[in-house]
Order: structure tokens, then C-alpha cells, then sequence
């Protein structure tokens, strides 16, 4: 009984192994948990969305201007930001005028802009916001919220009117 066991046993089903194929196999499996980690470090640091790569600085803090901005974005999304950090000289009125350029401006919307401008204008390359100060050296923060109209490359220029001018560049996803 035993022998027509082990009998029968060798005539089941064989399989066939390919060691080349199963080397191939492990191999791309490699390669695909890697891009896998490496995709997920990429999100974690900020790639996609916030993060630790995800937010930028055009200037130089405590400068009269510097900005903060989104690093990367996406396409009619309404979670990006861009801040501007003023220091205002003395200026009539008490009030600063700023400006964004406008290949910028025309590559999103603005739905909202914190504290609201009390005057604005285009000119040719740019738009001028005007915002109440209280006083010389007082520092003004202003808060733009964003919304790209537009996947790829965008590129910003920012100042104050008759000051420093910074540059900057956000990726914009689709």
C-alpha cells in the first residue's frame, strides 16, 4: 500500500520551475517596493501638499519684504496660500502699495485676500494692492488665498512699489 501511495504521488501534477523568471520577478518586485517608499517619503516630505519640502521663503525674513508660499499646488485647488510679510516705510496716509505681477495673477484666482486692500489697480505687468499700516517699521501681513487656473510651471514676482522686489516659482499639479 505504501508503494502505490508514493506512486501516486509522483504522478500528480509537476510544475515546471523557471529560476530565470522567478529571479526576473523578485527583481521588478525590488524595484516596485522601492518606487512605492520612495513615493510615500516624497508625499510625507511635502511633495504633494504640505509638508516639510511643501512651504517656501522668497526674501529674507525680517527684511521689508519677504513671502511664504506653496511650494507645489494643485490645479483649481483652493488650499494654497502666499503671505506677505511687509515692513512699510513712511508713507502718506498710512498706508503701503504692493504689488504681484501679473503673469502670476493670471495663472490662478484670488477669492479672498486677508486683511482686504483698501484700494487696488493694474498696470501693464502687474497689480498694485494698497493696505492700511499703523505706522512706520509696523509690520503687515497679508494672506492670499489661491486657487491655480493652471497645471505646470508658475512663476511669481512680488514687491513693494518703489522697494524690494523677490521672485519665486510654484509647481502646479493637474
Amino acid at each position: 500500500m505504501d508503494q502505490a501511495l508514493s506512486k501516486s504521488r509522483s504522478q500528480g501534477a509537476q510544475i515546471g520551475q523557471d529560476l530565470q523568471v522567478a529571479r526576473q520577478i523578485w527583481q521588478f518586485q525590488r524595484i516596485a517596493w522601492a518606487f512605492i517608499a520612495l513615493l510615500v517619503l516624497a508625499a510625507l516630505m511635502g511633495l504633494f501638499g504640505p509638508g516639510l519640502v511643501g512651504r517656501s521663503e522668497a526674501g529674507q525674513p525680517g527684511s521689508p519684504l519677504w513671502i511664504e508660499f506653496d511650494r507645489f499646488g494643485r490645479r483649481e485647488a483652493d488650499k494654497s496660500t502666499l503671505t506677505v510679510h511687509l515692513i512699510p516705510r513712511e508713507a502718506p496716509g498710512g498706508t503701503t502699495r504692493f504689488w504681484l505681477g501679473r503673469d502670476y495673477v493670471d495663472g490662478l484666482q484670488i477669492p479672498r485676500i486677508m486683511p482686504r486692500p483698501v484700494g487696488d489697480a493694474a498696470g501693464p505687468d502687474r497689480y498694485i494692492y494698497t493696505f492700511r499700516t499703523e505706522g512706520p517699521a509696523r509690520p503687515v501681513v497679508v494672506t492670499f488665498d489661491l486657487q491655480p487656473e493652471r497645471s505646470g510651471l508658475l512663476k511669481g514676482e512680488a514687491g513693494v512699489v518703489g522697494g524690494p522686489t523677490v521672485r519665486f516659482s510654484q509647481w502646479i499639479y493637474p
